[in-house]
């Protein structure tokens, strides 16, 4: 069993590059739930005789179960420790996965979906609970976003490697693969996942407490101002998720391979943008880089509006705004998430439990809006990218002048 750490305790190089690998990865299964099976929506839709719209529900399921879980895993994580209800959770995945392989009626697999995701939430919380736990200001920021360094090979590699897993097998071989994902993670969590939350730090495990927790958040106008900024991020990312597939497919004719090598490649970006966040927070400050990045994503998803209401460069056109608005959301996530933990200690999880779940539930909202409105055209992918950075950007204006006083 991994041994203890606590906040403050000297951590080594090995301990740090190992904690980064075992988070990332945690962090890693709810992007490679959604993302793996995306070149398998056109064959799914018609093996299982379903639409569009309900094989894009089998993702919003999964969004859903990943918010409204977190809810309920945020408070057991300040209550049990973070060991307990991760490995729990990525047991029940590597079962519903199974299940999801084995469904027959599209019906049954949303129902799964929603239930994976449930099972899946543990594992986004301790990720971002850990952090809170060992660091905070510009430190957790920093290492939040090494975590997209493996975070982002996720995106990258999932679609490909469901691309490629098409040739050899059905769309089934997908969750089998999640499946297979789902043991090796509860298996690094087992063996590698040192306790962060001592005993005496915990919370008391009652309604009562947990009302309070999420009542202390809401009174705190920064939490409700980054918790919309999250939310921003999120419809940018998850409606970018859910209508890639058919417009790159089939509005822009792409085979499932190429789909998969592109959204890989757009993926990559969250690994850059991961990757670039500490040398901008070494130089300028957490405040002052968010505030960059919500002015950057407004103006990248304006040029796709142009780019793609005049039909300009075709799929190019479409296409070369994404890595950089993926980039600006990898940087949204890793910031606007520490800027909240700053004052939780105790209530990390919790904290983290809220952003968690707005982001996922947010997706699971846009994923089956994001299908039927882009049916016959991309343009509308790339208004509502627009719309949530304005969101994101109005969010933190309000609350800017309150981060002065505790982040640089």
């Amino acid at each position: 069993m991994a041994s203890a750490l606590s906040s403050g305790e000297p951590i080594g190089r090995t301990t740090y590059v190992r904690l980064v690998v075992v988070l990332g990865l945690l962090a890693a299964i709810g992007p490679l739930s959604t993302d793996v099976y995306l070149p398998a929506f056109p064959d799914m839709a018609r093996e299982l005789s379903a639409s569009h719209s309900q094989i894009q529900a089998t993702l919003a399921g999964s969004l859903i179960g990943l918010g409204v879980g977190q809810l309920i895993t945020g408070p057991l994580s300040d209550a049990l420790g973070r060991r307990i209800p991760v490995i729990t959770g990525m047991s029940a995945h590597v079962v519903l996965s199974i299940g999801c392989a084995m469904a027959a009626d599209v019906r049954l697999l949303i129902a799964l979906r929603v239930l994976q995701g449930l099972a899946g939430t543990a594992s986004a919380i301790t990720a971002m609970a850990v952090v809170r736990d060992l660091f905070t200001g510009e430190r957790a920021a920093s290492l939040m976003s090494r975590l997209m360094l493996v975070m982002g090979l996720a995106p990258v590699l999932a679609p490909s490697v469901g691309g490629f897993m098409l040739r050899l097998m059905s769309w089934q071989g997908t969750f089998v693969f999640l499946a297979v994902a789902g043991l090796v993670l509860m298996l690094a969590a087992l063996f590698f996942l040192p306790e962060t939350l001592p005993a005496e730090h915990r919370t008391r495990l009652h309604p009562s407490v947990t009302a309070a927790a999420y009542l202390r958040l809401f009174r705190d106008p920064v939490v409700i101002a980054m918790v919309i900024g999250s939310a921003a991020g999120a419809g940018t990312l998850f409606s970018y998720i859910s209508g890639s597939s058919f417009i790159l497919q089939g509005q822009y004719g792409l085979s499932p391979q190429v789909y998969a090598l592109v959204f890989g490649g757009i993926g990559l970006s969250l690994v850059v943008g991961g990757q670039l966040n500490p040398v901008l927070l070494r130089r300028f400050g957490l405040a002052r880089t968010e505030f960059g990045a919500t002015v950057a994503s407004v103006l990248v998803a304006a040029v796709m509006v142009l780019l793609v209401s005049t039909g300009a460069g075709g799929v190019v056109g479409f296409v070369a705004p994404l890595p950089f608005a993926m980039a600006l959301v990898a940087m949204h996530n890793a910031n606007l998430t520490v800027i909240t933990l700053h004052r939780q200690g105790r209530t990390a999880g919790t904290a983290a439990a809220l952003l968690g779940a707005v982001r996922f539930g947010v997706g699971g909202v846009m994923a089956p809006v994001v299908g039927l409105v882009t049916r016959d055209s991309p343009t509308p992918l790339a208004v509502i990218l627009l719309a949530t950075s304005l969101v994101g950007l109005t969010a933190f204006m309000v609350v800017r002048p309150r981060l002065a006083g505790y982040l640089h």
